[in-house]
């Protein structure tokens, strides 16, 4: 009786794959190798990597904001590690909140994997801190 409903749940699954997808469910990747293996994970993981600054994980957001930070802003305004810690807080904190997610609020350069600037950036030279002023854009009904 089990094996009667787990095959017709079966192909119904695979009817609605291959009626959404155009592809049948039972097409799969064929590896011949350990080497062709390892060729179409890596390819995989590097297609992954080169994703718009929306579409990637928050990690890889944390990677590419420290090194924004290493290579840029420390350099620029000349940051203690402190500073630099406390910058990288506020951007997680932003990023938490869903403050820093969009691609217009950073430039981001898909094919070296790196952050060219942030929109609305702004360093108060007193207070030694980073704000981000978002223009909120007027909208009329």
């Amino acid at each position: 009786m089990y094996m009667e409903k787990e095959c017709k749940e079966y192909n119904s699954l695979k009817y609605r794959t291959l009626i959404s997808t155009g592809n049948p469910l039972d097409s799969t990747v064929k590896i011949s190798s350990d080497e062709q293996l390892e060729m179409f994970l890596s390819k995989d993981i590097e297609d992954n990597r080169k994703e718009v600054w929306s579409k990637l994980s928050k990690t890889e957001k944390h990677k590419r904001l420290k090194q924004y930070i290493d290579t840029h802003l420390s350099s620029q305004y000349e940051l203690t590690d402190i500073e630099k810690l406390a910058v990288f807080r506020y951007f997680t904190g932003l990023i938490d909140n869903k403050k820093l997610n969009k691609t217009s609020d950073i430039s981001y350069n898909r094919d070296e994997r790196t952050i060219d600037a942030i929109t609305g950036l702004i360093f108060n030279p007193i207070t030694r801190r980073f704000i981000i002023h978002l223009e909120k854009q007027n909208k009329t009904v």
